[in-house]
């Protein structure tokens, strides 16, 4: 029996998987149905519906990738977090670089993989997962660490930056913080999305940053 299958309910663990290609959904979905102790109970391609259903199933995983349709993998990751949701995320991606490893790492993701792992790997890795453990190595740790670690040396000047930020953009730069997507902002604020992505390019260019980690590492020094 796998571990996976060990619930406080002797339950199957519940995955929902989550990639904009159907021919990995379904390899996902094959590999997790031949496996005791694991349930596919949903999958979608784009970030916006993957959300909506992952809401109403609370599955006890989710496997997804980084680059979706809409809303982006962390959306989904840093969303499921502010909300206190109980299902744990794994990142599946072709995403190889240091800073899309912090941002899973910043956002609590409970692992992340690349897409060529093997799938006997990515099963144990799934049900490592459902029975609560963070398969994060601790040389991604360190990585995620390294990654960090640039961005505060590169914050140094933050404060004549944030001197240069319009009222709007530092209230946005706030809400960035909050892990906010363009959407949700828009709506707080009462903006079109597009407005709202105009200000947050702004933010980026007088930043000097190329993605939201960066620019909440710098407001942190704000």
């Amino acid at each position: 029996m796998s571990a996976a299958s060990k619930r406080p309910d002797d339950r199957p663990a519940t995955v929902f998987v989550v990639d904009d290609h159907t021919a990995m959904r379904s390899m996902i979905r094959s590999a997790c149905e031949q496996t005791p102790g694991l349930e596919v109970v949903g999958e979608a391609a784009d970030g916006a519906a993957a959300l909506a259903q992952i809401r109403e199933l609370k599955p006890d995983v989710v496997v997804l990738d980084l680059m979706l349709p809409g809303v982006s993998g962390l959306d989904i990751v840093r969303t499921l977090r502010n909300e206190g949701s109980t299902t744990r995320c794994l990142v599946l991606t072709a995403r190889d670089d240091p800073e899309s490893l912090f941002d899973a790492v910043r956002a609590d993701a409970a692992g992340y993989l690349d897409k060529s792992t093997d799938i006997p790997v990515l099963v144990e890795a799934i049900e490592a997962v459902a029975a609560g453990d963070s398969i994060i190595t601790e040389g991604q740790h360190e990585q995620a660490a390294r990654q960090l670690g640039a961005f505060v040396r590169q914050s140094r000047d933050s404060s004549r930056a944030a001197a240069m930020l319009s009222g709007r953009e530092v209230e946005i730069l706030g809400l960035i913080k909050e892990a906010l997507t363009t959407r949700q902002m828009a709506t707080r604020l009462g903006l079109s999305a597009r407005t709202v992505e105009s200000h947050i390019s702004s933010i980026y260019k007088k930043l000097k940053v190329r993605s939201r980690v960066q620019a909440v590492s710098k407001a942190e020094e704000l």
